[in-house]
C-alpha cells in the first residue's frame, strides 16, 4: 500500500514503565487522512493502536476536503494533528 504523505513529520511516544508491544511508538498521518502508529523496536504496525495500527478517516469531512498540515504532536498521551479545510465548503 502506498502511503501518501505531506508536511512530513512524526511523533515519538513512550509509555513510561511499560514493556508490552508498542510501549514505544512512532505516529504519523497521511493525506487519506489516516493516523498510523509503528512499534519502534520492530518497525511494524502497532496492532493495539486503532485497527491494526491505523485510525481511518481522522476527519469528518469528505475525502479531499481535509488536508494534514503539520506533523503530529503527543500532548498528555493524546496525538494532535493540524489540518485544514477549504473555507466556505461546509
Amino acid at each position: 500500500m502506498r502511503l501518501r504523505t505531506a508536511c512530513r513529520g512524526v511523533a515519538y511516544y513512550r509509555v513510561h514503565e511499560a514493556s508490552e508491544p508498542c510501549a514505544e511508538r512512532i505516529s504519523f498521518a497521511n493525506q487519506f487522512p489516516n493516523l498510523l502508529a509503528l512499534e519502534v523496536a520492530s518497525s511494524t504496525s502497532c496492532s493495539s493502536f486503532g485497527k491494526e495500527g491505523r485510525v481511518d478517516g481522522i476527519s469528518p469531512y469528505p475525502h479531499g476536503q481535509y488536508y494534514v498540515s503539520s506533523a503530529p504532536v503527543v500532548i498528555h498521551g493524546k496525538i494532535v494533528v493540524g489540518g485544514e479545510i477549504p473555507d466556505g465548503q461546509f
